[in-house]
C-alpha cells in the first residue's frame, strides 16, 4: 500500500497549483457528508510513491489538482446548513484543451463518478493514516 503523510495539505504545501481556468459547473444530488468525514478531508492529500491527485481545502473550498503540474481537476464549496456538512454541485475544467484525461472529461456523469472517486479515496487514507 502507498504511503500518505499526516502533514496537512495547503495550497503552498504543493507550490504549483494552476487554477482552473473554464468553471464548468455540474449540479449533483446534494451529498450529505459526516462530521467525521469532513475532519478528514480538510486535511487534504499529499501523495508521495506516484500518487497522481493532491488534495487541499481552504476558506470553505475543497480542490483536487493533479500532482504533477499541478493542473486543477476539480472544486467544490462545502457548505453548511444547521445540522450537517454537504457538496450539491462542484466545478472542473471546462476549457476542452485543457481536460485531463482520465479525471475531467466532457462527459457530465463521468466527471459525477471521478470526483466522488477522488474523495472517497482521500477520506479512506485518512481513515489508514488514523489506525496507524
Amino acid at each position: 500500500m502507498k504511503k500518505f503523510t499526516i502533514e496537512i495539505a495547503t495550497r503552498a504545501t504543493h507550490g504549483n497549483i494552476v487554477p482552473i481556468e473554464v468553471q464548468h459547473r455540474i449540479s449533483i444530488k446534494k451529498e450529505i457528508i459526516l462530521q467525521e468525514d469532513y475532519d478528514r478531508m480538510i486535511k487534504g492529500l499529499i501523495p508521495e510513491q506516484g500518487t497522481r491527485i493532491f488534495i487541499f481545502f481552504e476558506n470553505n473550498w475543497f480542490y483536487i489538482h493533479k500532482w504533477i503540474g499541478g493542473v486543477g481537476l476539480f472544486m467544490a464549496e462545502i457548505k453548511k446548513d444547521k445540522t450537517e456538512y454537504y457538496i450539491d454541485e462542484f466545478f472542473v475544467e471546462g476549457n476542452i484543451e485543457k481536460i485531463i484525461k482520465p479525471f475531467n472529461s466532457d462527459n457530465d456523469a463521468e466527471n459525477i463518478r471521478q470526483f466522488k472517486y477522488c474523495i472517497a479515496k482521500l477520506i479512506k487514507h485518512q481513515m489508514i493514516l488514523e489506525n496507524s
